[in-house]
């Protein structure tokens, strides 16, 4: 929640997407450039490169979407050593 970093907006969600998941470094210029497009006339959407790292919950009963950090997001192996992706 916002809380104090929006006092006006406190219950308002934050969603963290850190500089890796949308900036691409060129080597052959040395320089970085955005991913990210925040004037698109299709409208603004949150697409993979907001969702590494989060589970994302879909109620579509209610309308609502819900979002958390995810830190252990990787395959479980199966007794055999096989991963398991049906998680």
């Amino acid at each position: 929640m916002a809380g104090d970093r929006d006092p006006q907006n406190p219950f308002d969600a934050l969603l963290a997407i850190p500089a890796t998941h949308y900036m691409e470094y060129n080597p052959s210029t040395g320089t970085y450039r955005a991913k990210i497009n925040l004037f698109s006339k299709m409208g603004s959407f949150l697409g993979i490169n907001a969702m590494q790292g989060h589970a994302f919950f879909y109620d579509l009963a209610k309308d609502r979407i819900g979002f958390a950090e995810s830190y252990n997001c990787r395959p479980k192996m199966n007794p055999g050593g096989f991963v398991d992706d049906d998680m």
